[in-house]
């Protein structure tokens, strides 16, 4: 059940990695420890805050689910009484002070779920869900909604995105789930233990800018590598309007072949992954369509990343609601060779430094960061989801389509245009976001057909037998850069494509022996 909603690859890999074995069953996760003064941010919370949004308390992370059978109010309230009381994360209130944001876990209240489960008798709708999705105030958890529509057969499930994010969103989903069955077979409570907790996190990421030595030429390096990844000018003037009220959307869609080929076959070829396909086709597409020499784009990623974590192993974030997510910088630069184009994509981004985790630890938790000036990343964004699972079990599944009305119409986004691929029922859709009223979109139907065409002309190369290699990222041991890998194909005289993935532990062998030689 925890990788039933939306999941792309890498979130799928983390769940099991950080989920490990089994955890026990607790009739009680509250009575831990949990600390009643404020802790600092962590590194996407300030980069929440740093947006100086009008709207502030309206931006939030939503699903919905279908309900096949009536719910039971008597034992949905218990079910997120539970949730509240044992997951210390969805407690979390901010405070202002002093001109910096703070967080700090609130008292768990009996009261609680009473004030966060509502029924509505209306038809779900985007009105509907605005009028409740707009009701937090930061200062005052919980912050999340359940809202039961009995006549839409529909649960949405809202909170601020401050405190949860997907894998969050699987755990609470799945817990809420567990113990709302309990209810109604009248069985004992019981969830599954939880690790560490999110102030442990925010302090485990502050500790890593300790000024040893080592660890601050370790920040140095970092500084210095994510700097250059920015634009030096910012994508949006001081004085446009880019709030969501001034946006539009609109979606590509790829047919259940293609869709079938970027997730299977096609990544043969270079052993590449769905994301980094679809990245080198938006690279070149923004670069033919502008007519530009390179161009950032903001990334995300999941944000719990065993490297970090293989450092403290004691941290144990499988059950743990928050907001992880990491947003970074990748500077891309113009090829004009196709598989170039899909190799430079591919090998930069297995490159990126703790899949971008350090950017936000050195940029947001860094006491000196006045002394580094930083640059842009506000032209475009783009998030892979992976493939949204509808299915959870015989009375929930997820519904199509992302929710609106998630964020206040005044609230200003953080990026020009922002580009979000998931799968659904098999087939790839893009969803494009834009400032309707900027130049740069004045033909954003010719930018999107330009995207669709690249990603068929990559679909096509990779198929073509004479194409695709291994590069240097097949094989981290060997610690080369790509023209050296390139230099020692040469000089080995492999075929090329005799070096598939599946050929890899033979071509190891030839890689020890020229380290050996």
């Amino acid at each position: 059940l925890v990788k039933a909603l939306m999941l792309d690859e890498a979130l799928e890999k983390v769940t099991d990695e950080l989920a490990g074995k089994a955890k026990p069953m607790v009739a009680n996760n509250a009575e831990k420890l949990i600390p009643s003064t404020a802790f600092s941010l962590t590194p996407i919370q300030h980069w929440f805050f740093e947006q100086a949004l009008t709207s502030p308390a309206y931006w939030n992370q939503a699903i919905v689910l279908t309900v096949k059978k009536t719910l039971s109010q008597a034992s949905l309230v218990k079910a997120v009484d539970v949730l509240i009381n044992q997951h210390a994360s969805l407690r979390l209130a901010f405070e202002h002070l002093d001109g910096q944001w703070q967080q700090h876990y609130q008292p768990y209240d009996a009261d609680f779920a009473n004030t966060v489960v509502s029924c509505c008798d209306e038809q779900i709708s985007e009105a509907v869900m605005a009028q409740y999705q707009q009701q937090f105030n930061l200062e005052n958890a919980p912050l999340i909604r359940f809202v039961y529509f009995p006549n839409s057969n529909a649960l949405l499930c809202t909170a601020h995105h401050l405190i949860v994010d997907a894998v969050s969103w699987q755990i609470i989903v799945e817990d809420l789930l567990t113990v709302y069955q309990q209810q109604e077979k009248n069985l004992p409570t019981k969830l599954p233990a939880i690790g560490s907790e999110f102030y442990q996190w925010q302090a485990y990421l502050a500790s890593l800018l300790s000024q040893d030595n080592d660890k601050s030429e370790q920040t140095k390096s970092a500084i210095g590598y994510w700097q250059q990844q920015l634009a030096t000018s910012s994508a949006i003037a001081d004085d446009f309007d880019n709030s969501y009220t001034q946006s539009c959307h609109l979606s590509s869609h790829f047919d259940l072949a293609t869709t079938s080929s970027l997730n299977h076959a096609v990544n043969a070829a270079y052993n590449t992954k769905t994301q980094e396909l679809l990245i080198a086709a938006l690279v070149k597409t923004l670069l033919q369509h502008w007519q530009l020499p390179e161009v950032t784009i903001e990334l995300e990623g999941h944000g719990r990343e065993h490297q970090i974590l293989a450092q403290q192993s004691s941290l144990d974030l499988s059950r743990t609601i928050g907001w992880f997510t990491s947003r970074f910088p990748q500077k891309f630069s113009l090829n004009h060779e196709l598989a170039s184009e899909i190799i430079a994509t591919k090998e930069q981004l297995r490159q990126v430094p703790d899949n971008g985790a350090s950017y936000g630890v050195v940029r947001y938790l860094n006491d000196e960061i006045s002394n580094h000036s930083w640059g842009f990343s506000n032209l475009v964004s783009f998030n892979y989801l992976g493939k949204r699972r509808t299915a959870i079990d015989g009375n929930f599944s997820l519904a199509n389509g992302l929710v609106s009305k998630t964020r206040a119409d005044d609230n200003q986004r953080p990026h020009l245009l922002d580009v979000n691929a998931m799968i659904v029922d098999d087939k790839l859709t893009i969803d494009w976001c834009y400032a309707k009223s900027h130049e740069k979109f004045a033909d954003i139907e010719q930018l999107i057909q330009l995207f669709t065409a690249n990603v068929h002309t990559i679909v096509a190369h990779c198929m073509s037998a004479k194409n695709g290699r291994p590069t240097a990222s097949d094989f981290p041991l060997a610690g080369l850069s790509e023209p050296s890998f390139v230099a020692l194909l040469d000089e080995i005289s492999v075929l090329p494509r005799t070096l598939s993935a599946g050929n890899g532990a033979n071509f190891s062998g030839v890689l020890s022996q020229q380290e050996q030689d």
